[in-house]
């Protein structure tokens, strides 16, 4: 297998020769980079030669899971919950949003009313584009996982 960084794999060499083909470099907005799907989606664009943009709570945590900042084209400190902060994020080139929301025990759940107002920013900036990362259904959070599968296949349509 093709590993990079941090041993997660890459994409196949003719895949990531389409993409350079396109003619510029696909970016990727990640939403909660600095929690493990978020870490990982990060990695994982890097490597495979995209360009990423991340929006975090805190620049301090995502500097300690991801790395280097400097490898992101962008960093924008702020959540879903600020509407300007998803703009921000999502204003320019960016071809795909990664969705990496989570929630941190004791914090109400997130997920629903994230994904609904990152839904909103997507639309307001034109874009279509949307891939998820989401732990929801395992292990305790099996109930709120089952009860959430209506309202992601009405986010699919």
């Amino acid at each position: 297998k093709d590993l990079g960084h941090g041993g997660q794999p890459r994409l196949p060499r003719w895949r990531r020769r389409s993409l350079k083909r396109m003619g510029k470099a696909t970016t990727v907005a990640v939403i909660g980079a600095s929690g493990g799907g978020g870490r990982a989606g990060v990695r994982a664009a890097l490597d495979n030669g995209l360009r990423v943009r991340a929006l975090a709570r805190s620049r301090t945590r995502t500097q300690e899971t991801v790395g280097d900042l400097e490898k992101l084209d962008e960093f924008v400190e702020g959540n879903v919950d600020d509407p300007e902060s998803l703009a921000r994020l999502l204003e320019g080139s960016v071809d795909i949003v990664l969705s990496c929301l989570g929630t941190p025990k004791g914090a109400a759940p997130c997920v629903e009313n994230g994904t609904r107002k990152i839904i909103d920013a997507m639309r307001a900036a034109g874009l279509q584009r949307m891939a998820m990362i989401s732990s929801i259904g395992v292990g305790d959070s099996l109930p709120q996982g089952l009860a959430m599968a209506p309202f992601f296949a009405r986010c699919i349509k």
